[in-house]
């Protein structure tokens, strides 16, 4: 069963769903080895379930998912703690930051983050991502990506603003996978509530608003594209990546 549980987690691409599979493993299997190991060992548990939330990669989801069963702990015992989530500092920056994150291929990619002056980690805070128009052009450097923030910057919201360049459109895998690990980055040292997170684009941002929403629903609670199309992804000058899922425009967008 702890195999099992194991395997489950790797495949998961979000903490969220790993701990629902941890959960449904501990739940399900406990009965199968309790009667072996009947005491569980709260200090190790509490720091498996630690290293659980801290994990960046999937191989270190499922080792902290296999030292969590290896506890022994009940599904008494484990979900109190996972559903408690992280303990976020209060220290944490706040303001503009200017951030980085690298793909799997070593593509880096900067992105701007406003986070409230009085952020507080005691809330749970929405996450606004706009994609900038240009996308096509050379890369911009040290931030510039989105002429006006003033007139984005919220103190009920943390605003997250990528980059996207010749090198990396919005319309490419690369950045299914950068806009999902900027999410990651910053849900371990940020309160963010992952059932209001937004994106929004224009110009070209709408059409790599369009593609998210066509090709990685899951992270996302709405889009607002803002003049685009998704017709424009069926271009063979576009060179998006991968088949587009039309359907799922029904719920993404209609609703």
């Amino acid at each position: 069963m702890r195999q099992v549980a194991t395997s489950l987690c790797i495949r998961s691409r979000s903490l969220r769903f790993g701990a629902i599979l941890l959960l449904l493993t501990v739940g399900n299997g406990w009965e199968c080895y309790a009667a072996q190991s009947p005491t569980s060992d709260l200090a190790a548990l509490d720091g498996a379930i630690a290293d659980f939330w801290e994990a960046r990669t999937d191989d270190e989801v499922s080792a902290a998912s296999a030292d969590i069963l290896a506890t022994n702990a009940t599904i008494e015992e484990v979900w109190p703690r996972l559903r408690a989530g992280r303990t976020y500092d209060r220290s944490a920056p706040t303001g503009r930051l200017l951030l980085s994150r690298t793909n799997r291929d070593g593509l880096e990619h900067e992105y701007v983050v406003l986070i409230p002056d009085n952020y507080d980690p005691a809330n749970r805070y929405p996450v606004r991502v706009y994609l900038h128009g240009g996308v096509s052009r050379p890369k911009r450097e040290n931030g510039e990506f989105w002429r006006n923030e003033a007139r984005i910057t919220r103190n009920d919201a943390v605003v997250v603003i990528p980059s996207g360049w010749s090198e990396s459109l919005w319309w490419q895998d690369s950045q299914i996978e950068n806009l999902n690990g900027i999410l990651q980055d910053l849900k371990r040292t940020y309160n963010l509530d992952e059932n209001k997170f937004f994106l929004l684009g224009i110009s070209d941002g709408a059409t790599g608003a369009y593609y998210q929403g066509l090709k990685a629903t899951t992270p996302w609670a709405a889009f607002l594209p803002l003049n685009g199309h998704p017709v424009v992804l069926a271009n063979p000058a576009t060179e998006s990546d991968g088949d587009i899922h039309v359907t799922n425009l029904r719920t993404g967008f209609n609703e």
